[in-house]
């Protein structure tokens, strides 16, 4: 935008009439602007513009300019690089149109070198008398049911005759709903509006007061929304609910069900569903066109020592009658959070050993066990050695789960091992596992023939050497003498 300091200095905009202000003068004399009857009656009426010439041989520029608050802003050149003669004829250009209650003022400007000196008119208004006309279209929507109002934009045809203009105006809730189009003053205009969509209902145009209408008229466009079908039945649209999980504590995603009010109104669902982890996290909603929904999740359940954060990226609630409502979606996210962090917890492997064989087991006797947990680790093996050292204790970080292998043990001599989990084999850190080996022995009876757990039997031999081998020469689970 221009801005001069002479602008400060003009007097307010003033009436429809044309009015002469003194303005401070940047060159020899004030321009001076006059027309015949004392004012300018639209854009047939020349307009004389005078101003104090300089030598002959120079050259001017006659801009016309639109007056806003604190300053101005050129519209049109109306001449250039006339001579300097101190005085031109000019006219309104079409773009500018009469009875637009813009104020506007007219500047002669003369270059000198690098320097521009100008000055400026008074200010002055365009009256319309014998020049353009306004028709104005306005928009009025009609909602009888008190569904929200659809977000549509309507397009409406202006079509003058003869001179024209034939155009097509834009009016909607946030563009407004009135426009403007300038005519000659004999011309007749007819308004059409193409008729929108809106996702299912349907928009019904009429013309209270008709569709043709002279310059300075009004045409009015009522519109009335329709959301039923020709049998009376419901529109529908619908949404989607979607539910996101973020865990990143570690902890095991527990894979619990979330429960989600949805609460519609005009006719909509008032109900709760059910959306379950890892498999069924998504749920689709129906209801008419032109209700608004809300969901809210009840709080779910978590594990111990942690709780679920629900937020909703996209907001709790949805308009069914806006045009891009169908297949939207709405987010839940559930976020899991847990006191302690990464903190280890204790993981301990305990080991039962049951021998009704009325053998004697050696003192020093290992056994292997492979502890893996997941994701964090650890990935060891521990070992369990007769009588007193037959549990193991190592840590691993919360969250984690972690199973448990034992490797087959040695078999003693005609004796052999089997091996049992009570509790399974997987295990949380802060918990512990029992590993339970059965010594089973062929042929070998405990003192009175009887065996017992318990019973430290001796075999006619004494106690079996560890390394004795099977049938095969190899130990291990399951191997057996005949």
């Amino acid at each position: 935008m221009k801005h001069h300091a002479a602008i400060g200095r003009l007097a307010a905009p003033l009436l429809a009439l044309l009015t002469l202000a003194a303005v401070a003068p940047a060159l020899a004399a004030p321009i001076i602007v006059s027309a015949p009857t004392g004012a300018i009656q639209g854009k047939q009426t020349p307009i004389s513009v005078h101003w104090a010439p300089m030598v002959s041989g120079t050259t001017i520029n006659i801009e016309l300019d639109k007056v806003v608050s604190g300053g101005w802003f050129p519209v049109a050149q109306l001449a250039t690089g006339a001579p300097d003669v101190g005085h031109a004829t000019v006219s309104i250009p079409d773009q500018i149109h009469c009875g637009d209650a813009n104020t506007y003022k007219i500047e002669v400007q003369r270059p000198q070198g690098n320097v521009t000196e100008w000055g400026d008119s008074a200010l002055f208004h365009l009256i319309c008398d014998g020049g353009d006309r306004r028709v104005t279209v306005t928009k009025r929507m009609i909602n009888p049911m008190g569904y929200p109002v659809p977000t549509n934009v309507f397009q409406v045809k202006v079509d003058c005759t003869p001179g024209g203009p034939d155009v097509t105006v834009t009016l909607s809730p946030s563009a407004g709903m009135s426009k403007t189009v300038f005519a000659p003053d004999a011309s007749q205009c007819t308004v059409q509006e193409l008729r929108p969509t809106s996702n299912g209902c349907q928009w019904n145009v009429s013309y209270p007061n008709g569709q043709t209408v002279q310059p300075t008229g009004v045409v009015e466009v009522d519109n009335t929304l329709q959301c039923s079908q020709g049998g009376g039945g419901t529109v529908n649209g619908s949404f989607t609910i979607a539910k996101s999980i973020v865990n990143t504590t570690g902890v095991p995603t527990p894979n619990p069900s979330f429960q989600v009010h949805v609460d519609c109104n005009h006719g909509g669902p008032q109900t709760t569903v059910t959306l379950t982890a890892p498999g069924a996290l998504q749920q689709i909603i129906s209801s008419p066109l032109g209700s608004t929904c809300t969901i809210a999740e009840l709080p779910p359940s978590a594990p111990g020592g942690c709780q679920w954060t629900t937020s909703y990226p996209d907001g709790q609630g949805i308009s069914i009658g806006e045009r891009s409502t169908s297949g939207s979606t709405r987010r839940i996210v559930n976020t899991l959070s847990c006191a302690g962090g990464h903190e280890d917890l204790p993981v301990t492997i305990e080991k039962k050993i049951i021998n009704k064989t009325g053998v004697q087991i050696p003192p020093g006797l290992q056994f292997h066990a492979r502890v893996d947990c997941i994701p964090f680790g650890p990935h060891a093996v521990v070992t369990l050695t007769t009588p007193s050292s037959l549990h193991a204790v190592l840590g691993a970080r919360r969250g984690s789960r972690c199973t448990v292998q034992e490797i087959p043990p040695d078999a003693l001599g005609p004796c052999w091992w089997t091996t049992t989990y009570p509790q399974g084999q997987s295990v949380q850190p802060g918990s512990s596992l029992e590993i339970d080996n059965e010594l089973h022995c062929r042929g070998v009876l405990a003192p009175n023939g009887q065996g017992g757990e318990g019973v430290k039997g001796r075999s006619p031999a004494g106690p079996l050497p560890r390394a004795a081998a099977a049938p095969t020469g190899k130990g291990g689970v399951g191997a057996r003498y005949p």
